[in-house]
């Protein structure tokens, strides 16, 4: 389907196409959300629309530009939370107006010193507190922050050490964020060892906006398939998890319980560019919020070692959510009474459990086959 037909099949006229400047496209197996970016302003008019949240999420970074007055105009009311997470402005008649978050002009790149406020920034995103008060998180190393500016994260900050420069595919990397609007900062290994626990020191570190969006948001009009994590402890595991749900093309992921932090370092390593990139949503009290989603239609399927129906026998047509659970305790009896029925992944003789990141990938991909049939 051209950009043309899908906006028509949303009720929405394409006439905004006729002389766009830019139009940006989303889907993996068919189209699923367009923006274009009209002449004119400031503020530059743009138009948004998309049949689901990663979609909707994946066309804003990519389409909107950095640093420019936007006044986007959305297809849906539902829309509008998306844009607002991304857009630093206020809404707008039929829209919202503003400026994509990310770079903001700054005083210079010069060497980092340990007063600047970037350093107090990055100290801060290293505990949970702080990540949730800034509504940021750190990427770590050269290939990921390459991935959140190459992918239209709003990227706030880049800090780099020596070590990048020794890169080949450094100066690259430090252009393309000055590309973005940003003054990439130089620290020496001492101070960059201050910011971050990780070994080896990386070279390059990268300040994003990110807000964990309420659960209780989503409906079947936002999302049709979904990821649950529920009480994942290992950070690791967790970005396994992430990397696989973006993989397998889910709508949006919805983590639960306390342990469960998406923005740790070591689970955004792992996710491998998901976080910042795939739709996370957070849910407070996970039994309550599935009893909402099964009210509108919602099937809810618990993954567990001893299920009423194995997963290849389950019916997992959309709009359908797999739930996960914790590495050494599985789903809790809360979250399994909530659902709809329990499913088992048929294993040989001699195992009766997965890692929870293995096991999340076995059954969304048998989800994926269900659909592509």
């Amino acid at each position: 389907m051209n950009p043309a037909g899908f906006l028509r099949d949303l009720g929405v006229d394409p006439a905004a196409l006729d002389g766009a400047d830019r139009v940006v496209e989303s889907g993996w197996r068919a189209l699923e959300g367009v923006l274009v970016l009209g002449r004119g302003g400031p503020p530059q008019p743009a138009l948004v629309a998309a049949v689901n949240e990663r979609a909707l999420r994946d066309v804003l970074l990519r389409g909107l530009p950095p640093r420019e007055p936007v006044r986007v105009q959305v297809a849906a009311d539902w829309h509008l939370d998306a844009v607002a997470e991304l857009v630093d402005g206020q809404a707008a008649s039929g829209g919202f107006a503003g400026v994509k978050r990310g770079a903001r002009p700054a005083p210079g790149d010069g060497p980092l010193d340990r007063r600047d406020a970037a350093v107090e920034l990055l100290r801060d995103l290293a505990q949970p507190a702080g990540r949730e008060r800034h509504r940021r998180f750190v990427v770590e190393g050269a290939t990921l922050v390459g991935r959140a500016l190459a992918g239209g994260l709003p990227v706030e900050t880049v800090v780099y050490g020596a070590g990048l420069l020794r890169d080949p595919a450094g100066g690259a990397l430090l252009d393309a964020a000055r590309a973005a609007g940003l003054a990439p900062r130089r620290a020496s290994d001492g101070l960059l060892g201050t910011l971050t626990a990780t070994r080896p020191l990386p070279d390059v570190l990268a300040a994003v906006h990110l807000r964990l969006r309420d659960a209780a948001d989503l409906t079947a009009e936002r999302a049709r398939v979904l990821l649950v994590a529920e009480n994942v402890q290992n950070p690791d595991n967790l970005g396994m998890v992430l990397r696989t749900a973006d993989a397998a093309g889910v709508d949006a992921v919805v983590v639960s319980g306390a342990p469960t932090d998406p923005l740790h370092r070591n689970c955004v390593r792992a996710a491998r560019g998901a976080v910042g990139r795939l739709p996370i949503f957070r849910a407070a009290d996970l039994p309550a919020w599935i009893g909402t989603l099964r009210a509108g239609g919602f099937r809810v399927l618990a993954a567990t070692a001893h299920g009423d129906v194995g997963l290849y026998e389950a019916d997992l047509a959309p709009p359908v959510a797999i739930v996960v659970g914790n590495e050494e305790t599985g789903i809790s009896p809360e979250t399994r009474a909530a659902s709809t029925v329990r499913v088992v992944i048929p294993m040989a003789p001699g195992q009766d459990s997965l890692n929870v990141g293995v096991a999340a990938g076995v059954a969304l991909f048998e989800l994926t086959r269900q659909t592509a049939a």
